[in-house]
């Protein structure tokens, strides 16, 4: 009770300047995330949520794409991979929600602006084209400390793609290791 007060009266405070400021900002963080539902309907199966507390539902992933992210998608880890790729890559704060693992939790703090709602939607707009074009290296980058760009297979001829970094002692800088033309055939 002590700290309810206070807490109305800034929200009130200029003729409730900043619940209208939050249902702007809803109306356009719901427009947004609809978009993407509708965009992706492979990648996101529903939207919902109300006022800045919203959630997008990701469709599970079968075998046939990816054994391990089956796997993932099954034993509820899709959503923190998303979210591990959000905040890594995007620098955006997402999170699970703990009694849903198909549900990926967002909700911005009162003072969003569009800008930062669109960034949020930019990001989930590229993690979701990852998933639907099945770039499911450069989703994952970040967890062997990559960017995307560095792991992304598809778009690179083998002889490009630096495999483990090599790091030699007393040495500065760690230069890449590359698949060799030996290696590639053995790999055939």
């Amino acid at each position: 009770a002590l700290y309810v007060k206070p807490i109305l009266e800034l929200l009130r405070a200029n003729d409730g300047a900043i619940l209208r400021h939050v249902d702007d900002m809803a109306a356009h963080l719901d427009a947004r995330l609809d978009a993407l539902v509708e965009k992706y309907p492979d990648v996101f199966s529903q939207h919902q949520g109300a006022g800045l507390m919203h959630s997008l539902r990701l469709k599970p992933f079968n075998g046939s794409e990816s054994y391990f992210l089956a796997h993932a998608s099954v034993q509820g880890y899709i959503v923190p991979l998303v979210c591990g790729y959000l905040v890594n890559v995007s620098k955006i704060v997402v999170a699970p929600l703990f009694n849903r693992p198909d549900l990926l939790r967002i909700e911005p703090p009162l003072i969003i602006e569009k800008a930062h709602i669109d960034r949020l939607a930019e990001a989930l707009d590229e993690c979701a084209h990852l998933i639907r074009t099945k770039q499911f290296s450069a989703l994952l980058s970040y967890l062997v400390g990559r960017q995307p760009d560095e792991l992304s297979y598809s778009s690179k001829p083998a002889a490009d793609i630096a495999l483990v970094p090599n790091h030699s002692p007393g040495a500065g800088a760690p230069s890449e290791r590359h698949i060799t033309a030996h290696e590639r055939h053995l790999m055939a």
